[in-house]
């Protein structure tokens, strides 16, 4: 007993749980295999350009629908959540994968058959210089 008095209180203690299954089952776990599966078309045949295309170009536009479906699911906040933050981010690694691709097939490819023509005209010097200088002008005006 206190000097002010004999006070009744009541406590009362509310516990919030949410469950992750539906989260990880219907985002997360998807949008991690759509990353892993942008990058299996690095391992494709150099040759099989349009599967490649095509891989980078259906795993952009799945990540797109992916991000606004959950986005329409969610409360309209102010602020950024952290599962816009992570499917930003599987969103930028995709996208990233198919400017890779699209790298590869301009640049490297291109200065891959450069090489080839050189290593099978390298018997002689001036049909080697020839070709480097055609293609070298060849790949700046493609660029």
């Amino acid at each position: 007993m206190s000097s002010l008095g004999n006070y009744s209180r009541l406590a009362c203690e509310i516990q919030f749980v949410r469950s992750m299954g539906y989260y990880l089952i219907q985002i997360y776990i998807p949008s991690g295999l759509i990353v892993i599966i942008s990058w299996v078309s690095f391992w494709l045949n150099r040759n099989a350009t349009p599967a490649r295309v095509a891989l980078g170009v259906t795993t952009v536009l799945t990540m797109t629908t992916l991000m606004s479906s959950t986005n329409a699911a969610l409360p309209k906040i102010s602020y950024v959540k952290s599962i816009d933050v992570y499917l930003g981010t599987c969103f930028v690694m995709v996208f990233a994968s198919l400017l890779g691709k699209f790298h590869r097939l301009n640049y490297c490819d291109l200065k891959y058959s450069v090489m080839q023509n050189v290593k099978s005209h390298s018997s002689c010097l001036y049909c080697s210089s020839v070709i480097i200088k055609h293609s070298v002008i060849q790949l700046t005006h493609n660029i």
